[in-house]
């Protein structure tokens, strides 16, 4: 009989035994619902696991014939292995038949980048058996076959990750990669974008008659010094730390000013409430905006970018009404125009925005960069100006940290960097 029931998969996998509870209720949620799938189960007959079907998807997908072929050289693992044939319908119908999981759900599946799963190319051969779903998918919303393969472009690029910071082919990061296969994430030109809720405690203002912007944290907010959260980058301070004030009151409203270079003031503005509108607040509905590791940031690109999805959205997902654009990521780090030049392509793309300060905002630029989290400073390679200056300032014993953004559609004026000029 070709049954198997998930524990027994879990066992045949080497799943077992899990000592870290999160893992196990992980590999748990992988399995959900196991028994919807049974009855569409043939062994030994899913094309989507046969080498002609990998090939030309991943020729569709314009993938390098190297990524290609870490693929196409995982394939034999299926081969009379019920297990994970099960394990892979399973997933597949769920996801991309049925259509009951979440991409919140894959982000918390397991990582399986043991050998039996390839590294993690299992799921790169899960994602592949959803190609003709997505396809359908953005061909029903009227969105472009040369915007949808682009997109999943994102599946190679964290492949390339992969291989880069391990020194083999691979993939993790399948929640991310999930995004791109179930229409939530779209690449346009060098950049992509999602819709994420803004999640940071600060409320922006718009003045009626001219246009300027301003932002402030919610009252009661804590700040060092320096016009970062406290805790950000991992310090905590007790000396010098201040509180955010933000009330309306007699027809005012009185916060503190953050600076669009992403650091907040003990400077209180008072804004007659009757000349400003809110125009964002913590939860609101905004495009997340996302810079995949594919190569330079050129800035016209960038802006090309931003031009196509500010046309893109309203017209393919009139539902959605987005307030602004968001990111967060170590690029907006405030800090990085102490040691890259104003040419960079680096500081022209963070002064285009209003960049604000972020709580518990961590160090990322490391990973980013040189593909690990920890580096040996001694050590780490200096082979280009970004990878310098961010030794440069962790050798002064200075510290990274994100930064997020904010940018709104109707200030959209590509390199005339709108927000520090309303404020300096």
């Amino acid at each position: 009989m070709n049954k198997l029931s998930f524990e027994e998969v879990k066992k045949e996998l080497k799943f077992e035994p899990v000592e870290n509870k999160a893992t196990a209720e992980a590999i748990n949620i992988l399995g959900r619902d196991w028994e919807l799938s049974e009855k569409t189960f043939k062994y030994n007959e899913m094309v989507f696991i046969t080498e002609n079907y990998v090939s030309a998807a991943c020729d569709e997908l314009k993938m390098i014939p190297e990524a290609k072929g870490a693929i196409v050289q995982y394939l034999p693992a299926f081969k009379d292995n019920l297990a994970l044939q099960r394990l892979l319908w399973h997933i597949h119908y769920m996801v991309f038949v049925e259509c009951t999981v979440t991409q919140k759900d894959i982000r918390n599946w397991p990582t399986l980048t043991t050998d039996i799963f390839g590294k993690g190319l299992f799921y790169a051969v899960f994602f592949l058996s959803g190609l003709d779903y997505i396809k359908k998918l953005n061909a029903k919303r009227g969105i472009a076959y040369a915007v949808t393969i682009d997109t999943l472009s994102d599946l190679e690029t964290w492949m390339k990750t992969y291989k880069n910071n391990e020194e083999s082919w691979g993939l993790y990061m399948q929640g991310w990669v999930a995004n791109a296969f179930l229409g939530g994430l779209y690449k346009l030109g060098r950049l992509q974008f999602k819709p994420d809720p803004f999640f940071i405690d600060q409320k922006a203002y718009r003045n009626k008659k001219d246009g300027r912007v301003i932002v402030f944290p919610y009252d009661g907010q804590e700040f060092r010094k320096d016009g970062q959260y406290n805790g950000t980058d991992g310090i905590t301070e007790t000396a010098g730390t201040w509180k955010s004030k933000l009330e309306v009151k007699d027809g005012y409203i009185y916060g503190n000013f953050i600076s669009p270079r992403g650091i907040a003031t003990q400077e209180v503005k008072k804004i007659a409430a009757a000349e400003w509108e809110q125009i964002l607040q913590r939860d609101d509905l905004c495009y997340s905006v996302h810079i995949p590791a594919t190569g330079p940031m050129d800035h016209a690109q960038c802006g090309e970018s931003f031009r196509q999805a500010i046309e893109f959205f309203p017209k393919y997902f009139p539902e959605y009404k987005s307030k602004a654009f968001i990111c967060d990521s170590w690029l907006f780090d405030p800090q990085l125009e102490e040691y890259l030049p104003a040419e960079s392509n680096v500081i022209k793309f963070l002064k285009e925005f209003y960049n604000v300060p972020m709580p518990d905002a961590v160090n990322t630029v490391f990973f980013r960069v040189f593909g690990k989290d920890k580096i040996d400073l001694k050590t780490a390679p200096r082979d280009n100006s970004l990878r310098k200056a961010i030794l440069a300032h962790a050798d002064k014993g200075g510290h990274w940290r994100d930064t997020a953004f904010v940018y709104f559609a109707q200030d959209f004026k590509w390199g005339g960097q709108v927000y520090r000029k309303m404020w300096e």
